[in-house]
């Protein structure tokens, strides 16, 4: 895989938010446990796909409402980066080495929440070229 360009084989998962109550709950950082049920309640799974060798994916027949993006990858990289964290565009980018793969790093993407309405097409991208990816060596 190159660093820069499409990613394939990458797991897209669609979560959704019964409201906007919910995706507020998502955002606190220490949850009581009755928050805790709460949120697992109101939050769900939609779907998952993986990219296509265009690093392409697709998900049909979503109702509308309230919906947010994780996509997560590996890739293998020579980087003197280690972990790290950052924002781009409209995502939170977390990445790391796996401890069983040290050649490689995983990636997560976590999208804003956004809204779906009825009988929209919505396409979110992901470029992302910080992190380890900005500091590749051969």
């Amino acid at each position: 895989m190159t660093p820069l360009g499409p990613v394939p084989d990458a797991t897209v998962k669609l979560s959704s938010f019964t409201d906007e109550g919910c995706i507020e709950l998502g955002k606190k950082e220490n949850l009581s446990v009755e928050e805790k049920k709460q949120y697992e309640e109101c939050q769900k799974t939609l779907a998952e796909v993986q990219t296509n060798e265009k690093g392409e994916y697709g998900f049909a027949n979503i109702k509308p409402g309230w919906c947010r993006l994780f996509i997560r990858w590996r890739a293998t990289l020579k980087s003197d980066v280690q972990s790290g964290a950052d924002f781009t565009g409209e995502y939170w980018m977390y990445y790391g080495h796996p401890k069983d793969e040290p050649d490689k790093f995983g990636f997560a993407a976590v999208g804003y929440p956004f809204k779906l309405s009825a009988g929209e097409n919505a396409t979110r991208d992901l470029f992302y070229n910080k992190g380890p990816y900005a500091n590749v060596t051969k």
